[in-house]
């Protein structure tokens, strides 16, 4: 900063969204997704990333159930479950067990650029402390993330970079026995805090 005020050059902060898709090909890629998914733009999207490659501890396929039937039990909106590469049969699994309209699997793209378009499209993105995760936090998307207790792997260390406000973390107890087995997060807990942020984020009543 010394340098740039020295020789008179205008410091230039930066913020969010540290990526960025231009709003064209955001649009684009709606469409896109509406004709792949058969859903429509009418109601919000929300994208939950159950699997994290072997990444990250995560929840498990009952704790992501409870949480988005209490999601879909309060907003009209759809719910979109994406899957890499061999992660499709869990996405599936989680669709069955949900066994809801709404809800829908995106397991085929084109590539990471493609992907990130899709994530682009969100209006709200869940999943452990994963790639995706990080992803849509630089596309400044409203995120909830998952995460163990332990000092590595913990939030502050592993947050998204969107704005402070639009991110909000779960975590089991920190004891040692427990700090690495997300299955301890309660789900129940933990829509209370989720539902309001997501009409916060939304700016809707709940149905």
């Amino acid at each position: 900063m010394l340098f740039l005020s020295k020789h008179n050059i205008p410091i230039v902060e930066p913020h969010t969204p540290y990526l960025s898709v231009e709003q064209q090909t955001v649009q684009a890629q709606k469409a896109k997704l509406c004709e792949q998914l058969n859903i429509t733009t009418v109601k919000k999207w929300v994208f939950v990333h159950s699997s994290t490659g072997g990444s990250a501890n995560n929840l498990s396929i009952e704790q992501y159930a409870e949480l988005i039937q209490g999601i879909l039990a309060e907003f009209d909106c759809y719910v979109v479950l994406t899957a890499g590469k061999g992660e499709s049969e869990k996405a599936q699994q989680l669709a069955q067990q949900i066994n809801h309209n709404n809800v829908v699997v995106y397991d085929k793209n084109e590539g990471l650029q493609d992907f990130t378009h899709s994530l682009a499209c969100a209006d709200l993105f869940i999943a452990g402390s994963t790639g995706p995760l990080h992803i849509s936090g630089a596309l400044n998307i409203p995120t909830i993330g998952f995460y163990p207790s332990r000092l590595s792997a913990i939030p502050r260390r592993w947050k998204p970079i969107n704005d402070a406000n639009k991110h909000i973390a779960f975590c089991p107890p920190s004891d040692k026995a427990s700090q690495m087995n997300l299955t301890l997060i309660s789900i129940s807990e933990a829509l209370k805090t989720i539902v309001p942020f997501i009409r916060r984020m939304w700016n809707t009543p709940s149905l």
